[in-house]
């Protein structure tokens, strides 16, 4: 019996503190949300959290993706709700900076107008491929984007001006 408490009572506390929090980002003063920009979300955030990020008649300014396994989800780039018929506009998403760190690596984008691109960064090459794995890119409206890793699921999206997709094998 002590055994059957132990296992469960393990079981709790390892899924009690297993929980991913959304995060809600909105500039528009009529929607409010926890924050007001998605630089500050993603600060407060970990892995494995969500930041829903609300449409706006005001374009969301260029962000870099700064913690792994964050997913991004937006109104839409053509959203058809009459309760928030704006979409989700972000000017340019970098998957990637300089340095060692693993930025990118498991990002999650959906439903985002995308105006000016998603890049994988500053630099090309295989140090940029260690990085950025396991992305996905679903239901947005992407200008341009440069693919740089392994294992990228892009579905359903609509480019507007090109798709970029490079390997550097060993």
């Amino acid at each position: 019996m002590k055994k059957s408490i132990f296992v469960f009572a393990s079981a709790l506390l390892f899924c009690s503190t297993t929980w991913a929090k959304v995060r809600t980002v909105s500039q528009d003063a009529a929607t409010p949300a926890q924050y007001t920009t998605i630089a500050a979300a993603m600060t407060a955030s970990a892995a494995g959290d969500t930041i829903y990020i609300n449409g706006s008649a005001a374009q969301y300014p260029s962000f870099t993706v700064t913690q792994i396994n964050l997913t991004f989800i937006g109104a839409g780039y053509s959203p058809v709700s009459k309760d928030n018929p704006m979409a989700t506009n972000v000017n340019y998403i970098y998957l990637d900076t300089a340095g060692n760190n693993k930025t990118g690596r498991g990002t999650k984008l959906y439903g985002l107008n995308i105006q000016g691109g998603i890049s994988v960064g500053p630099s090309w090459g295989n140090a940029q491929v260690a990085k950025n794995q396991n992305v996905v890119v679903s239901r947005c409206y992407i200008y341009s984007m440069d693919v740089c890793g392994d294992n990228w699921l892009i579905t359903n999206n609509v480019f507007n001006y090109w798709l970029n997709i490079e390997y550097h094998g060993s």
